[in-house]
């Protein structure tokens, strides 16, 4: 994933937003910078699928990446924070 793939990253988080959230274009660029490992999956142009990944340590306000920090065996574990894929795909 790079900085160009966000606006279409966006579109499809928020295409899904029942399953991840709505995601601001700032919380989104705030996510992709402090990840452990993005993916992201093209037909072309069109963002068909992304993944984004945290780890451990990171200052972030979300109920379950807190929970899992709290409560989390590994002291270096990998968080997914969201999966989203067109459902055409």
């Amino acid at each position: 994933m790079t900085e160009e793939d966000l606006p279409g990253v966006r579109i499809l988080n928020n295409k899904h937003e029942e399953a991840v959230g709505l995601v601001s274009k700032a919380k989104l660029s705030y996510l992709f910078s402090c990840s452990f490992y993005s993916l992201v999956v093209k037909d072309g142009d069109q963002v068909v699928a992304f993944c984004i990944t945290h780890g451990a340590g990171l200052d972030y306000n979300s109920l379950n990446y807190t929970w899992h920090s709290e409560n989390s065996a590994d002291p270096d574990f990998i968080y997914i924070d969201r999966i989203v894929v067109d459902e055409n795909y």
